[in-house]
């Protein structure tokens, strides 16, 4: 196991137990040099991940977005899901 795994599944393994991204962190912190660089930036990445997710939510729910990429995505996830609607209608 690499060390990138062995902290991936540290950090997954917390999560799963209902632990927040930063009380693994704590946890993690028995690691040692490159282990623990390696952690601070998974961290990071998990956080900016974090950030998107709930941004992309938000626009679905409120059906518009800032950014013109998420708004055509938005656009886009909206008339699937009248097509997958009808879809289902049609079909009974």
């Amino acid at each position: 196991m690499t060390v990138t795994d062995a902290q991936v599944s540290l950090i997954m393994k917390e999560r799963i137990n209902g632990k927040t991204q930063e009380q693994a962190a704590v946890k993690a912190k028995s690691l040692k040099g490159h282990a623990k660089e390696k952690l601070s930036e998974l961290i990071k990445d998990a956080k900016t991940a974090q950030k998107k997710v709930k941004e992309l939510l938000s626009a679905i729910r409120s059906g518009d977005a800032d950014d013109p990429e998420l708004k055509t995505a938005v656009k886009q996830a909206s008339e699937a899901k009248k097509h997958l609607t009808n879809y289902i209608k049609n079909t009974k």
